[in-house]
C-alpha cells in the first residue's frame, strides 16, 4: 500500500490540480477557502470544477494512468492491480473524501480462491560454485523444505526408443539431483530424429519440462536443475530465468530449478573435465548420451511454497451528509480490474499481452474519480455518499459481492447504487440500465439526459454484467451506465488513445447531476416495477463445487433467459460467460426460456460441448464451452 505522505498525495503517478484557469461554465456556487494537509490543497475549487478543460484533462491524467502498460491489465493476479489501488485512494483523498476506514486505510481486504506462493527458496553447492539470487528460480509447484543431493548430468532427460535416443541408458538417476538441459537435442535442424509431433518449427513432447520432470521422478531422481541448451544460451537467454508457475507441478512432486548455464558449465568442467559446450556437441554429434555422475559435487537448497487466499481490496472513500436523512446511503462504484496478460475471459484467448482495459474499466473508474471530485465540491449533501472501486469484477462480481454482503453501510441503509463500466466508447447513444427499479429514475434521466445532449436506451431491470447486479440482487435500487460493446472488447487493443473523452466527460456530469439530485431530495427512491419478484441471494453458498458441469444460474428477466450468477473457476467462466448475458441459442435451438435451456443442459453429456449464442448489450457473441461432469448448477 501506497503510504499517503502529502508528498505522496499530491504527486502520485503524475496527478496535479491542473493550472491554466478557464471560466466557469456553471454557476455553482462560491465553496469556502479549501482545507489544506501540509500545504497540499484538499478538494477542487468551482472554477476547476466547472471548466470542461479542467474535467476533460482529468480524466484523460486518469484513464491513461489506470490503462497503461505499467499496470499490466490490473489483472487480479498482477502487482498492477495494487498500483491501481494505491491511485485511486489518493484521488479520493485530494478530493476531500474521508479514506480513514479500515484499519487507517480505504482498503476494504478480502481474500478469493487459493494461489500458490514462493515463500523461500535457496540453492547451493557448497565448495564447487557460488550462487547469487539471480542465479537460479524454482519454477513449479514441488515438495518444501530443505535437501542436500549428489549431482549428475542426465543431458536432455530424454527416453525416445521409437527415436533410438534415451539419456537414461545405463545410467542410474535414483536419488540424485539432476542437472537436464531445454528442449532437445538438434533442436530445429533438419537431421533431428524425434517426431514432430506439436508441429513443424516446434520441439517435440518429449521436449517438455512436464515430460521430463514426470520421467525424471519415475525413475527415482530427486530434483532438477534445468538449463538453457545450445539454441537459447544467448547472453540475454542466460539472464531470463523462467518464472515460477504456481499453476504447474504438484506438492508431491520434486524440487525443480532452473539455473544459469554458465554456472551449470563450471561445475560440469570443474568435475568432468568438459564444458556444457562440448558435453551438448557430443550428443548431437553422436546421438548418444552423455549422463554420469559428477563426483565431489552436492547440491544443497531449500523451498517453501505457500497456499493462501489471494488477497484482493475494494477501494472505498465517503462523503458524509448532514441533517435527519445523513444515514441514508447512495454508492458510486465503478470496477478498476481488467484480465491482466490475458486467458480465462479474453477474446484473444490465443495472446499473452497487456489487456489494458481503457474501456473496461478504466473509462469508468475515471468518472467515478470525478463524480467525486464533482459532489465533493457541492456540498453540504444531505446523505451519506460511498464512492467503491471494486476489485475483481472480471472473475465474476467477487468484489461488489464481498461489499454487499459485509458493508460499510448496512445494505438496508443504501437507498441507490449508480454503476459505471465501460463508459469511454460513446457513439450515437448509450444505454442506462435499471431506469424502472426505481419510480424516480425515468423521470431523472429525461430531466438531465437532453442537458448533455445524450441519447438513453433504457432498460429496466437491474440485472447485468456488472456491479449493480449485486447490489440489485439485494434489493436496492441501481442505475448502470454503458456505452456498448465493440471489436477491442476484451482484446488487448482496448487501449486509451481509443476513448470518447468528451463522451466521458458528459456522461460523468449527467451521473453528477443525477446522483446529487438523488442525494439531496426530500424522500430516497421508491422501489419501482423493474425489482420485480426478486429473490434475496445473501443465503446462497456462491463457491462452485468440484465438478461443476456449468456453474450459472438461470432465470427468466422481462421474457429473456439470463444469467444471473456464473460462478469463476467453472466451465461457464472459462468460457466467457458473465452474469447478466441474456441467452440466444444453443447448439443451434433458439433458446425461449431458462427451463429450455437448463433441460438441454441436463441432457448433455459430461465432457460434451455446448454451443451458446448470448447477447451482452447490443451485440451477440459465440461461446463455445466444455461441460463439466458434476451436479448441474
Amino acid at each position: 500500500m501506497l503510504a499517503m505522505t502529502n508528498h505522496s498525495i499530491a504527486c502520485l503517478v503524475g496527478f496535479c490540480l491542473f493550472a491554466a484557469p478557464l471560466a466557469a461554465q456553471t454557476s455553482l456556487a462560491p465553496l469556502a477557502p479549501l482545507p489544506t494537509v501540509g500545504g497540499v490543497k484538499i478538494g477542487l475549487a468551482a472554477e476547476e470544477l466547472a471548466a470542461e478543460a479542467k474535467v476533460l484533462a482529468r480524466l484523460t491524467t486518469d484513464a491513461t494512468f489506470l490503462s497503461s502498460d505499467a499496470l499490466q491489465g490490473r489483472g487480479i493476479r498482477t502487482p498492477g492491480i495494487d498500483l491501481a489501488a494505491d491511485y485511486i485512494a489518493a484521488q479520493f483523498k485530494l478530493a476531500g473524501l474521508r479514506t480513514e476506514l479500515y484499519d487507517g486505510t480505504p482498503f476494504q481486504k478480502f481474500s478469493y480462491g487459493i494461489e500458490t506462493v514462493l515463500d523461500r527458496q535457496h540453492l547451493e553447492f557448497p565448495g564447487a560454485a557460488q550462487l547469487a539470487d539471480g542465479d537460479f528460480q524454482a519454477i513449479r509447484r514441488s515438495q518444501t523444505g530443505p535437501f542436500e543431493l549428489p549431482v549428475a548430468f542426465a543431458g536432455f532427460g530424454i527416453q525416445a526408443p521409437a527415436s533410438n535416443y534415451d539419456d537414461y541408458a545405463g545410467f542410474d538417476p535414483a536419488g540424485k539431483a539432476l542437472i537436464v538441459l531445454r528442449h532437445e537435442p538438434r533442436w530445429g535442424r533438419d537431421d533431428s530424429r524425434l517426431p514432430r509431433d506439436r508441429g513443424e518449427g516446434r520441439p517435440s513432447t518429449h521436449a517438455l519440462i512436464a515430460t521430463k520432470v514426470d520421467l525424471a521422478m519415475k525413475l527415482g531422481a530427486k530434483a532438477i536443475l534445468f538449463c538453457n541448451d545450445g539454441q537459447t544460451k544467448t547472453e540475454q537467454a542466460d539472464q531470463e530465468l523462467l518464472k515460477f508457475n504456481s499453476r504447474s507441478g504438484t506438492a508431491d512432486q520434486i524440487p525443480v530449478f532452473h539455473c544459469r548455464r554458465q554456472i551449470v558449465s563450471k561445475l560440469l568442467q570443474d568435475s568432468t573435465g568438459k564444458s556444457l559446450d562440448e558435453l551438448e556437441r557430443q550428443i548431437n554429434d553422436s546421438w548418444q548420451a552423455a549422463s554420469a555422475d559428477l563426483p565431489r559435487i552436492v547440491v544443497k537448497g531449500e523451498l517453501a511454497i505457500q497456499r493462501r487466499g489471494r488477497q484482493l481490496k475494494n477501494v472505498i472513500g465517503v462523503l458524509d451528509g448532514v441533517g435527519p436523512n445523513k444515514e441514508e446511503t447512495v454508492v458510486i462504484g465503478a470496477h478498476y480490474d481488467h484480465l491482466g496478460m490475458g486467458g480465462a475471459g479474453s477474446l484473444a484467448g490465443w495472446t499473452v499481452q497487456i489487456h489494458n482495459g481503457a474501456d473496461d474499466n478504466a473509462s469508468g473508474t475515471a468518472a467515478m474519480l470525478e463524480v467525486a471530485r464533482q459532489i465533493a465540491g457541492r456540498g453540504p449533501l444531505r446523505r451519506r455518499v460511498v464512492f467503491i472501486g471494486f476489485s475483481a469484477e472480471e472473475s465474476g462480481l467477487i468484489g461488489s459481492d464481498r461489499y454487499v454482503r459485509s458493508p460499510l453501510i448496512p445494505i438496508k441503509d443504501t437507498v441507490a447504487m449508480l454503476n459505471l463500466d465501460m463508459v469511454g466508447r460513446l457513439r450515437e447513444s448509450m444505454e442506462v440500465h435499471g431506469t424502472k427499479t426505481a419510480k424516480e429514475f425515468d423521470s431523472l434521466l429525461s430531466q438531465f439526459a437532453p442537458k448533455y445532449l445524450l441519447r438513453i436506451q433504457r432498460h429496466g431491470d437491474g440485472y447485468g454484467p456488472s456491479d449493480h447486479a449485486s447490489f440489485f440482487e439485494h434489493g436496492v435500487p441501481v442505475l448502470h451506465f454503458f456505452t456498448g460493446l465493440h471489436k477491442d472488447y476484451h482484446r488487448p487493443s482496448d487501449d486509451a488513445d481509443k476513448l470518447n473523452m468528451e463522451g466521458m466527460r458528459r456522461i460523468t456530469l449527467l451521473t453528477t447531476d443525477i446522483a446529487m439530485a438523488i442525494v439531496q431530495a426530500d424522500k430516497a427512491p421508491q422501489r419501482g416495477s423493474g425489482m420485480g419478484d426478486l429473490l434475496e441471494l445473501s443465503g446462497i453458498d456462491s463457491t462452485p463445487r468440484r465438478g461443476t458441469k456449468l456453474g450459472v444460474r438461470v432465470r427468466d428477466v422481462e421474457g429473456k433467459p439470463q444469467f444471473i450468477q456464473v460462478l469463476e473457476r467453472t466451465p461457464a467462466h472459462q468460457a466467457g460467460m458473465r452474469s447478466g448475458d441474456v441467452i440466444v441459442s444453443a447448439n443451434g435451438q433458439d433458446i425461449r426460456d431458462s427451463r429450455q435451456f437448463l433441460d438441454l443442459v441436463r441432457g448433455s453429456a459430461a465432457g460434451s460441448k455446448l454451443t451458446v449464442v448470448i447477447r451482452r448489450g447490443s451485440a451477440e457473441l459465440e461461446m463455445q464451452v466444455e461441460l463439466g461432469g458434476g451436479e448441474n448448477q
